[in-house]
């Protein structure tokens, strides 16, 4: 019993260390190949193990290299002197205004949905890229609109006659 007991937290680690090794270890492992291949697209790529394409990419780019790492010590920098500190003051002195000062923190995070919102509703709009297309070749009606209709916005699976305003 005891034997099993041990082995469950390494059996729970399974699942995510295989997801873990298919997205991220299996694509980079490929564009490390991809990396040391030698050729041209004209006349083929075969792996050599051209290590060649590492220094010529340092000596060629350096002042990209150089500028990205300044770039990515300074927001560590300012991530570690603005974040700490922040982070003290809400878990400590924020008393109850700590969800009304972790607010201006998750905001950021809502931006990538917004955008992501924001860029459908400027595909399926009337005069958008799907249905002004379609409209140009007179493939659908010209007052056809998609925006709030079902197809736009699929509603929830329940069954006939359950879902609201139905």
């Amino acid at each position: 019993m005891r034997g099993e007991r041990s082995l469950i937290p390494y059996l729970l680690i399974l699942p995510g260390a295989a997801w873990l090794i298919v997205l991220f270890v299996v694509p980079l492992a490929g564009q490390v190949r991809t990396s040391l291949e030698q050729g041209s697209l004209l006349t083929g790529l075969r792996f050599t193990w051209h290590w060649q394409n590492y220094a010529d990419s340092i000596v060629n780019f350096w002042p990209v290299f150089v500028r990205s790492f300044v770039y990515a010590g300074l927001a560590t920098i300012l991530a570690i002197l603005i974040g700490y500190p922040l982070a003290f003051f809400i878990v400590f002195r924020g008393g109850r205004f700590k969800t009304l000062l972790l607010f201006p923190v998750i905001v950021p995070f809502l931006i990538t949905y917004l955008v992501r919102t924001l860029s459908w509703e400027a595909l399926l709009s009337d005069s958008g890229i799907v249905l002004g297309t379609l409209k140009g070749w007179h493939l659908i009606p010209p007052d056809s609109f998609l925006l709030g209709t079902r197809a736009a916005v699929p509603r929830p699976a329940c069954p006939a006659g359950s879902c609201p305003g139905e």
